[in-house]
């Protein structure tokens, strides 16, 4: 340590010049002439030791850094593409069901082939569901002649729900169309994590396009008009 001539603070004998520069850059001082020859010859080798000390980055440790940054992309593309997730995926065709709507009808998957579908798995007490009411009343409204809608209550969100429950939703936000509550056996067969989740279908019952949460009407209009076309 060495004081400043200028302001007497005690600093590292290194960082003596760049202090006074820094520091007091109007005072009259040459800060070349504030080490003694020995004090240089000191910092010139304390520079050189320090350097020396720092880690050289080898040709094997630049390739493992190059490898590792590599597997890390192909990891984040897997996370975000991920081609071995389970549930269904457009191109397959979407698996059979029978179910019991809420008018006591039987519908089934098969039964509905001949037109596209869209299928909604939702819970009349999911949030995400009431908001995606509207936007589905609107896709019903422009094409119920074309397509058939069904959706399916998962009942993930306590209390249980019922058939008079489901129907008074359907009321409520003029969904009119069929529903049906289902069990958890048809739930784990379309890999069903949350609600709404809609499966746009072509008339041959081949997946189209999957969407979880809440989509727009445009998102979906797109979606069934591809439906449409096969």
């Amino acid at each position: 340590m060495k004081k400043c001539p200028v302001c007497g603070v005690s600093v590292k004998v290194e960082n003596l010049e760049k202090h006074v520069r820094n520091q007091h850059p109007r005072a009259e001082i040459d800060a070349s002439e504030l080490l003694t020859e020995t004090e240089r010859e000191l910092v010139d080798e304390a520079a050189v030791t320090r350097t020396a000390a720092r880690p050289s980055l080898t040709k094997r440790g630049k390739l493992v850094i190059g490898i590792a940054a590599i597997l890390l992309v192909v990891v984040l593309a897997v996370i975000i593409v991920n081609p071995f997730r389970a549930g269904l995926r457009p191109g397959q065709v979407a698996p059979d069901f029978s179910v019991v709507a809420t008018d006591g009808s039987g519908v089934s998957l098969q039964g509905l082939r001949g037109k596209p579908v869209l299928l909604e798995f939702m819970d009349v007490d999911c949030p995400h569901c009431v908001n995606e009411a509207p936007v589905l009343v609107s896709l019903h409204s422009s094409y119920s002649t074309t397509v058939n809608f069904l959706s399916l209550d998962v009942n993930f969100i306590q209390p249980d729900d019922s058939v008079g429950k489901i129907d008074a939703f359907a009321r409520n936000y003029r969904t009119n169309w069929t529903y049906a509550l289902v069990d958890a056996d048809l739930v784990s067969l379309y890999a069903i994590t949350a609600t709404p989740t809609i499966y746009i279908l072509n008339a041959s019952g081949v997946i189209v396009q999957v969407y979880t949460g809440e989509t727009s009407f445009g998102t979906l209009s797109s979606a069934l008009e591809q439906a449409l076309r096969g």
